[in-house]
């Protein structure tokens, strides 16, 4: 069921690239590539260490400051609940094979040598080969399939995301909670450990 369930959103992302392709030209397309230039420019500005997953959208709904201490109290919460991190999340490392934003997805190997490790004390890391570049907060809750995720730099808004889960894949899908993610997908690939140069 659950391969079922994978296979079908990755079949429906790959069509909704396909037809947002086709019907590229006009106002929509130039957004999109307005877009897609903007988050390669942050990109390249920070030298390759922007995690997929803290790619930031433009707009604000409300203070960063704000946001931070909910999603803080929100998963200090979570924590107390269930204190236990699961083992499908922290048994490995996961490398973003492919993320999808803003209309457009990257290309095969954009994100080659990135990873992220969750950790059994409801940490993570992220970084490029053997080099951390960040890490934060966050708890993942089977039962509604969530990942709260809260970055340690300041700057950066918290993200929900949805978890699809098989076994060596994982297939998360940004949620409207903060909208800073609202429509983002990341499909992880399971690691046995992080990339060394």
């Amino acid at each position: 069921m659950r391969i079922t369930y994978i296979t079908f959103t990755f079949l429906s992302l790959t069509i909704l690239i396909a037809c947002n392709q086709k019907s590229g030209s006009g106002e929509s397309g130039r957004q999109t590539e307005t877009v897609t230039a903007a988050l390669k420019t942050e990109y390249e500005a920070h030298n390759g260490d922007v995690f997929p997953m803290n790619i930031q959208k433009g707009g604000s709904f409300k203070s960063v400051d704000q946001i931070r201490v909910q999603a803080m109290g929100i998963i200090n919460h979570r924590v107390k609940e269930q204190p236990k991190a699961l083992a499908m999340l922290t048994y490995a490392y996961w490398n973003p094979e492919f993320v999808y934003n803003a209309g457009s997805i990257s290309g095969v190997g954009d994100y080659d040598g990135h990873w992220i490790k969750f950790d059994d004390d409801f940490r993570y890391r992220h970084g490029i080969n053997d080099k951390v570049t960040g890490g934060g907060r966050y708890h993942f809750r089977l039962e509604d399939k969530s990942l709260y995720m809260l970055d340690d730099n300041v700057e950066y808004e918290p993200k929900v995301w949805t978890v699809n889960y098989n076994g060596s894949v994982m297939a998360i899908v940004g949620t409207h909670e903060y909208k800073v993610n609202n429509g983002m997908q990341i499909k992880l690939v399971e690691m046995d450990n992080k990339p060394v140069i």
